[in-house]
């Protein structure tokens, strides 16, 4: 898989995101970095399974007024999921790269109601066998929906705080070969830097 050019491209995004992108008058207040966890269903003919998968991201926050935060978020990761036991004894590589914008709607001082739009592509590659028979499949997904979830902030220091956040991911995705489902419930956790004024 392209684990090179993926950190590379993933680096720049996260440089330029980070490097403070300004709306006019519009300047973020702070910079979140973590991890997500959610789930995946694939799907090739005879073979079928269900695994959790994670994402570092990146994201930065611009205050709209007291009550409403606009996020912008760039995520990427990559792994191998290991498929036995199952009809395929082998394992699943892949990479992944997308972003994410949104609403963040403060429901009191520690916790926001997050409402976001989802573009990702993922590479994976399938080896294994199949009694005694090699199996080796390749594919790139397309996928794109609505991420709808609650977050916690907890206060660590005067600029730095934890968020936790859970919620469901609703979308939809194009494929070559396979067929895939990332609809399902997700949970994240972060550390968010506030940038001084």
């Amino acid at each position: 898989m392209k684990n090179k050019r993926l950190k590379n491209i993933l680096l720049t995004g996260l440089v330029s995101l980070i490097g403070g992108c300004s709306f006019g008058d519009l300047k973020p207040s702070s910079i979140d970095t973590g991890m997500e966890f959610r789930h995946v269903e694939g799907k090739y003919s005879v073979f079928k399974d269900k695994k959790i998968f994670y994402l570092g991201n990146v994201q930065v926050n611009y205050p709209l007024n007291e009550k409403n935060d606009f996020y912008l978020k760039v995520k990427g990761g990559s792994g191998t999921l290991d498929l036995s036991p199952n009809v395929i004894d082998g394992e699943v590589s892949g990479n992944a790269l997308g972003g994410e914008c949104g609403i963040s709607y403060h429901l009191n001082e520690s916790t926001t109601l997050d409402i976001g739009l989802e573009l990702l592509k993922a590479e994976i590659e399938l080896e294994g066998r199949m009694n005694k028979t090699r199996v080796k499949l390749n594919d790139e997904i397309v996928e794109w929906g609505m991420n709808l979830g609650v977050g916690k902030v907890i206060p660590l220091s005067k600029h730095v705080k934890l968020k936790v956040s859970g919620g469901y991911n609703f979308t939809d995705n194009e494929s070559k070969r396979g067929n895939y489902d990332f609809d399902g419930s997700f949970f994240g956790i972060q550390v968010r830097g506030e940038i001084p004024k």
